[in-house]
């Protein structure tokens, strides 16, 4: 990777089952008003439209980016930023990427801000940072939980 290149991946929050269950909730309270449904059917149907525009409305995101040295992180609101010079290494599992640090710490990144594994190691990789499969050990679990619980 170049100094001036970035990666990014991006995961929203809008997707298409978002969208069908908007039109499910659209359809219901249509069927709602032609059979004249009593006040149990509004208030479910009500609930289901009210959960649905909220997770449209908020569209959590979450995702990495790689790039000028460093690599920032991000689900929600929260934000981590590393330089890519602290990191000594990457294991990645299923849907798992466990940072070693420098300094001897470990960061979990959440499973929702990562790429594919195969792109996500060819990104550190070309910006130096050694990459390792196959992380499945009790202690790499253990680890990811307990950075996990912070997110």
């Amino acid at each position: 990777m170049k100094s001036l290149d970035t990666y990014e991946y991006r995961r929203q929050g809008r997707r298409p089952a978002s969208y069908a269950a908007l039109g499910f909730g659209m359809g219901l309270t249509y069927v709602n008003y032609l059979i004249d449904a009593p006040l149990l059917g509004w208030i479910a149907v009500s609930l289901l439209l009210a959960i649905t525009l909220n997770r449209l409305a908020l569209n959590h995101t979450a995702g990495l980016q790689i790039g000028r040295g460093r690599l920032e992180v991000y689900q929600g609101k929260d934000r981590r930023n590393f330089a890519l010079a602290r990191i000594s290494g990457a294991e990645l599992g299923r849907g798992s990427c466990l940072l070693h640090m420098s300094d001897g710490s470990r960061v979990a990144l959440p499973h929702a801000a990562l790429p594919p594994r195969e792109r996500l190691a060819e990104e550190l990789r070309a910006c130096g940072v050694p990459v390792n499969f196959g992380n499945e050990g009790s202690e790499g679990r253990r680890a990811m939980r307990q950075q996990a619980a912070l997110y």
